[in-house]
């Protein structure tokens, strides 16, 4: 089976990365995707590279969900 690639990748995640922070329900699963990858034992630092956040925020994002469960992911109004 051939790889899939992206021509225009650069694109796909510069488009990425507005279309979620348009949305409380895709920066919901923006958090929920960082605490999952952390958990699957990629480091924060790993994981803000590939989410494009800073490392303190995939911190602070486990830290809130150790603490609250899921709740500790939702936006706060």
């Amino acid at each position: 089976m051939k790889p899939f690639t992206v021509t225009d990748a650069s694109t796909v995640v510069l488009g990425s990365q507005d279309e979620i922070h348009r949305s409380k329900e895709l920066r919901y699963d923006h958090r929920l995707h960082g605490v999952l990858v952390v958990a699957q034992g990629m480091s924060c630092p790993e994981v803000s590279r590939l989410l494009r956040d800073s490392p303190r925020t995939v911190e602070y994002l486990v830290h809130r969900f150790e603490e609250r469960g899921l709740a500790g992911l939702v936006e706060r109004e």
